[in-house]
């Protein structure tokens, strides 16, 4: 059985709460680092600010693909 359009949404719940995670985990990281002297960030740090990103572009596409299979099974109707 193929997912209807609530299952997306609720994937995409998912995938925001697992954003959040991810962004409170940043702001503990952000909080106890120190300067290391390199232009880059510690390796926490960038883990979970592309978590961050991660899961917002997944929440991103799971709502398209919701919006998709209404579109689909409820297409516009001419007014």
């Amino acid at each position: 059985m193929s997912p209807h359009w609530p299952d997306y949404i609720d994937a995409a719940h998912r995938k925001i709460a697992i954003a959040a995670f991810h962004c409170d985990q940043l702001k503990a990281a952000l909080a106890h680092s120190h300067q290391n002297g390199s232009s880059l960030p510690d390796i926490s740090i960038q883990a979970f600010f592309e978590g961050v990103i991660t899961a917002a572009i997944s929440a991103a596409d799971q709502v398209a693909q919701a919006l998709s299979l209404i579109h689909i099974s409820e297409p516009t109707r001419p007014y």
